[in-house]
């Protein structure tokens, strides 16, 4: 989101941000804090307006911490050590989490390699590395150990031990697989016990919202023994499934669409049942439960498990 973009539309983005339901984190280049510079860059704004924006935004998302990153570009034409200098202080002052470097490259084409006053390629890659041994020095979650975070898991780590998750302000929370509430879906309450500079790491202590179904059930079906479905893990896409009045779940062997059970005594358990086969995203046999026996699941033909036939 570009600064003169988002700055007459403050109060909306602020209310946005602030949902629970969004994450208070937003991208908002300045490329450089000099104002000639900018004026150079033929930017519609100024360091003024930019840090206008940076404050507010952090000011009306409180008590909600605002995640905010930035780009800049070391080495502009015509950028001046003077020029330089106020974006390191404005580094320095704000405090960025994350930021985008980048040095100047003269396009072919474009007005920027026409400019006169270019900076030598020695002195470009000096200033990269201040602003990159800046960010890197920094520690801006340290704030959040001991803190207790609400987090969706939402994929793998690059760790295989660990999934991640993120806070309300978009910060990256590995948690480790060993736990059994660590689940893909699952919204969990964690309390942050490590700080790392680009992340955080947690402990869960509660699940605040069961996942979804197609990832309970895929929780369940993997995780069952060789030669036996685990009822337990049945349940537990049985349990996220109860506002939907479906009684049971069934597996079929070696990773086979799954058998949705529906009880018969409520009329609309049935339709119920059929949104969550659909969910599922895979081919479901939708049945009433009292047609259906659990432990006839699998049979044993020959000493070989067979499929229950579809």
């Amino acid at each position: 989101t570009n600064p003169p973009y988002i700055l007459h539309h403050l109060p909306a983005m602020a209310s946005i941000l602030a949902n629970p339901n969004v994450y208070s984190h937003l991208h908002i280049p300045v490329q450089a804090a000099s104002n000639s510079v900018l004026f150079e860059m033929r930017r519609e704004y100024t360091q003024n307006d930019f840090e206008s924006i940076v404050q507010r935004l952090r000011g009306s998302l409180a008590p909600y911490p605002m995640h905010l990153c930035t780009d800049i570009i070391c080495g502009f034409p015509g950028e001046s050590v003077g020029d330089f200098s106020e974006t390191v202080e404005m580094m320095e002052r704000l405090q960025f989490p994350a930021v985008f470097i980048s040095q100047f490259y003269p396009r072919p084409g474009t007005p920027a390699a026409r400019m006169k006053g270019r900076i030598p390629t020695q002195e470009v890659k000096r200033r990269s590395r201040i602003i990159t041994d800046l960010v890197s020095r920094s520690d801006p979650f340290k704030s959040l150990v001991g803190t207790i975070e609400d987090i969706l898991l939402t994929e793998e780590a690059r760790i295989p031990s660990d999934l991640v998750g993120h806070t309300k302000a978009y910060v990256q929370v590995l948690v480790p697989k060993s736990d059994p509430r660590a689940i893909l879906g699952a919204m969990v309450k964690v309390r942050v016990t490590h700080a790392h500079r680009w992340s955080v790491r947690g402990e869960i202590l509660e699940t605040i919202h069961p996942p979804g179904a197609a990832a309970a059930w895929r929780r369940a079906r993997d995780s069952r023994d060789c030669d036996e479905i685990s009822r337990d893990s049945a349940e537990i896409l049985g349990d996220s499934l109860s506002s939907l009045e479906v009684s049971d779940v069934g597996s079929r062997w070696e990773k086979g669409p799954p058998i949705i059970l529906y009880g018969s005594e409520t009329g609309n358990a049935e339709a119920a049942a059929w949104r969550v086969g659909r969910s599922l995203g895979e081919c479901c046999r939708i049945m009433p439960a009292d047609s259906f026996s659990f432990e006839d699941l699998f049979e044993k033909t020959d000493g070989e498990t067979q499929t229950w036939p579809y």
